[in-house]
Formats: structure tokens, sequence, C-alpha cells
């Protein structure tokens, strides 16, 4: 009887261990805490006294992990009143029961390690390399990345431009973990040689991050830009009598003092709640909007018909009209949130989607840099909402580039609580990825503009209502992430995932001279089997 409470006591410790990971990210950033939470999630592999534990045990970290971390996007289901209330606990538990398993995968593999150093290795290698699969496996959900607990320090952000946020995840989860090689070693000198590793790492990462900013100078652009953030409540933004009021609210922010002085004003996503492009008079309206000789960016539905006039398709779209009430330029939504604008298996699943509308919205096909035939005007990089979340989507053609990024988003489906501050965040490494300035603009958000550096250089606070003039950075060389994706992560997590584990599974692909000396080494610095 003991024993069962004992073993029910430690499980709640490992969930409630893994959901104060919570506290790691924005708008927190208490990183350590890190140092408990993974050299925990190492030590209880440690005593599971089998594969089957050690794989429960990883389960009930992550799920506390996944579903405190990302209960804020449960608030969605709330917008719209009672309509999908009873589905919240269900999405809370689901998130932490399907993305446990990546944990609980990560802890059944480590499990048979010989030691604590290769257990570590393994473990930082697994952690970041399911991290990469959870990105695009069933679509992806890239939320929570070890990478964006660094959200506080830009100069270890700036590391992103070189690995991008996977390898920074596999260099967080190493040296935050590093607690459980003292432990787990009786010799001190192991675990204090690989602790003391474990800060020059990290050092060298802040300082080549230090570097890069005092060794960047930002030069301003000529492109001028207007955010505008109405900050409209969600549960009003689609309401048929409140449609003119909301339209008007953007238009009289947009129309304000110095509008001509600016190239673009910019709305949120579907700041337009209704399918205008065959709308003549909000088309003349919306000219007030417009500076001169400049253009409207602005999200609205399209809808699209046959050739019998029957409707064909719906797209969550990013348009741009020129100062004459025309659209010079369309893009459709490519990365579309499931259950949120369509439904997965609507054949199976008798649900609806959660936001306005009957119909799903289908998969845009257009570039995602966006241009127009008009010398004045200058490509950028569209994404809509989330899609500044994955980090591989960044542009279709990578032979291409375009000078700025615009992300239209409406964060007011989650409320006053931390979703807005880790969407942010992800569009800030984006930046630094990338090489660009990002103009983000929401509903109600936080709207920024972000510069190549990652740094929020203006904004417009969450739920206020107000409008920012600001000029764009020019962009910076391209960095090795831009060019060349996750090869490098890839490379690096292979090379010192795979001798450990050719080890742990007797796999003899290295002479056996390499493999007595390697271990020789170990020794020396005095590793315990």
């Amino acid at each position: 009887m003991f024993e069962k409470t004992k073993n029910r006591l430690l499980n709640l410790a490992i969930f409630v261990a893994g959901g104060l990971n919570i506290l790691c990210f924005a708008p927190y950033y208490q990183s350590w805490y890190l140092f408990l939470s993974l050299s925990f999630l190492l030590i209880v592999n440690d005593t599971a006294s089998s594969k089957r534990q050690a794989f429960c045990r990883g389960w009930l970290f992550g799920a506390g992990f996944f579903s405190v971390g990302l209960y804020w996007i449960n608030n969605a289901l709330l917008v719209r009143g009672e309509e999908f209330v009873y589905l919240y606990p269900f999405a809370i538990i689901i998130f932490g029961v399907v993305l446990g398993l990546f944990t609980a995968l990560n802890c059944l593999l480590i499990y048979k390690s010989k030691n604590s150093v290769q257990k570590w290795i393994v473990a930082s290698c697994l952690w970041a390399l399911l991290e990469w699969l959870r990105s695009w496996i069933f679509t992806g959900l890239p939320f929570v990345l070890l990478a964006y607990i660094w959200g506080w320090s830009l100069p270890v952000m700036q590391f992103s431009y070189l690995g991008g946020p996977f390898l920074l995840s596999f260099i967080t989860f190493a040296v935050f973990s590093t607690p459980y090689i003292l432990w787990r070693n009786k010799n001190a000198k192991t675990g204090l040689t690989l602790f003391a590793f474990s800060l020059i790492v990290i050092c060298v990462v802040w300082g080549y991050g230090y570097l890069r900013i005092k060794n960047t100078p930002l030069e301003p652009s000529e492109i001028k830009v207007r955010i505008v953030q109405p900050s409209i409540p969600q549960e009003e933004k689609w309401s048929p009598r409140n449609r003119y009021a909301n339209f008007m609210k953007h238009v009289d922010l947009s129309a304000s003092l110095g509008k001509d002085d600016v190239s673009y004003v910019i709305w949120g996503e579907t700041a337009v709640p209704f399918a205008f492009d065959k709308d003549d008079l909000f088309l003349s309206l919306v000219k007030q909007a417009v500076p001169k000789n400049g253009w409207l960016i602005t999200g609205a539905p399209r809808v699209e018909f046959d050739d019998n006039d029957k409707f064909k398709s719906a797209y969550n779209s990013m348009f741009v009209i020129n100062d004459k009430g025309e659209i010079d330029a369309v893009y459709d939504k490519k990365h579309l949130v499931p259950f949120g604008e369509y439904v997965p298996f609507k054949e199976y699943i008798p649900l609806k989607k959660i936001t306005n509308g009957l119909m799903d919205f289908s998969k845009g096909e257009k570039p995602r840099i966006v241009s127009v035939n008009n010398k004045n005007f200058t490509n950028f990089y569209a994404l809509i909402c989330y899609e500044i979340i994955f980090p591989n989507e960044f542009s279709d053609n990578h032979n291409d580039r375009a000078k700025w990024a615009v992300n239209i988003t409406n964060d007011g489906w989650y409320g006053k609580r931390i979703g807005p501050f880790q969407h942010l965040d992800t569009a800030r490494f984006r930046a630094i990825e990338q090489g660009v300035t990002i103009v983000r603009v929401a509903n109600t958000g936080v709207s920024s503009f972000i510069s190549p550096l990652g740094a929020v250089y203006d904004s417009i606070g969450l739920y206020e209502a107000s409008y920012i003039d600001g000029v764009v950075d020019a962009p910076v060389i391209e960095g090795i992430y831009a060019k060349y994706g996750n090869i490098l992560f890839l490379l690096v997590v292979i090379f010192l995932l795979l001798p450990p584990y050719l080890d742990i599974y007797n796999i003899k692909v290295v002479p056996q001279d390499i493999l007595k000396l390697c271990v020789k080494l170990l020794h020396k610095i005095g590793v315990q089997n």
C-alpha cells in the first residue's frame, strides 16, 4: 500500500514538473527552472524499473509540459459562448495525451543507455530531433520549443541565424540537464567538467550573439508603414450588426494625420470579415484608408465560384489594394489550422470548425512572396496568423528573397493570457533566421515592428486600440539557416546521436581500437558505467 502511494505521488510530481516548464517561456522567462525539470526527467528515467515505466514517466512529464504549456490555445473554444465550451477539457487532455508521446518516446529510447554521459547526449539529441518532427508531422505544431525560453536574451537568440531553433533547443537541453551528470557520477570530476563545458558553450553562443548585434548595423529602408490595431472584441468582430462600425474603425485609424507620409497601411487577419472583392461600396469606402500612391494590406475571406455561380471554395486571404480601390495582389493562406479553419477527416469527425462560417477554408496555392507590377512596390513575405511559427515555410523558393515580411494575425482568440506573447516570440525568431524586418499586425496582438536582429523597436500593446507609423529596417546578409534550413541541425544531431545509439544496441560498425580509445578517454574524466 505504501509503495503504491509513493508511486502515485512520484507520478504526480513528474506531471507537475513538466507543467511548471510554462514558467520558462514568455512572458515569465524563468529559464533557471529547466535546471531542475530536465535533470529530474533524466533521474526518474534512471530509476525506472522497466522500459514500460520509463515510457510512462516520460509521457507524464510531456503531458504536463504540453497540456499546461499550450492551455491558452483552448481559449479559442470559449469565444463563441457555449457552443464549444464542452470541448475545453477534452482539448487540454488531448494536447497532453498526444504531444506527451514525443517525450515518452525520448525516455523509452534513452532507457538502455549504458552511462550517464551517453544518456545525456542521446536525450539532448532526441529532444531536439522530436521537436523538429513535431514541427511538421500531422501538419505540425512547433510551439514551446526549448529555444524559445531565450526570448529574454537577444544575444542568445542570434544563434538561430546560424543553426535555427532546433539546434538551439539541442544546446539548451544539453546545458540545462547537466545537474543530472553531477547527481549520477560519484566522481565529481566528470560532472564538474561537463558542467563547466556546458557553461562555456552557452557563453560562446552568447558571445557570438553579442558580437553579431554589435557588428551588424541596421540601415533604414525606404519602406514606411502604418500599423492599425483596432482591438475589436472577438465576440463582436463577426457580428453582422457591427460590420460597418468595425470597418469604419479601421478606416478612421488608418486615415489619421500623416497617412500620406507612409507607403503601406496594414490591417490584421480577417480585418474585413466578409468577402469584399466584388463589393463596389466597400472598395469605394476603403480608398479613404489607402495612402496616396500607396497600398492597403488587409486580411479578409475570399470566395470562389464555378462557371454556374455555385460556391466552389473559400480562402483566408491577404489583399493588397491600391489608392484607386483596385486589388493588385492576393495571397491565400497555405498552412491552415486544423479544427480552426478546416476539420480533418470530416467524414468521420462530427465537428464544426471553431471559427465563423459554415464552410472549411481551402489551402492556398499562390506564391508566398507578394509582388505588384509597380516600381514603387517592395515585395514582401506574406504570413497569415500561425504560419509564422513554422521555421521551414517562410518562403516557397529559397532562390528568391523579399526585403521584408508581413505577418497579419488575430490573437483576440486567446484573451489576455500568455498566448499572444509566445506567438510574438516565434515571429522574433523568424526575423533573426531570415534576416528581415517582420511587421506584425493584429486585430489585437501585440502588433509590432521586429528588426532583422529580433528586437521589437515599436509596438502597440495587447488590447490597445491605436496605430503607429514606422520605417522598415533593410534586410541583413542571408544566414546559414535561411539558405540551408535544418541541414546543419540534422547533421550535428545525427553525428552526435549515431555513436551512442550503436553502442547502446551493440551494433559493431566502428573499429574496436577506436571504441577502446573512447572508453579510456571517458574513464579518464571519471565517467561511471
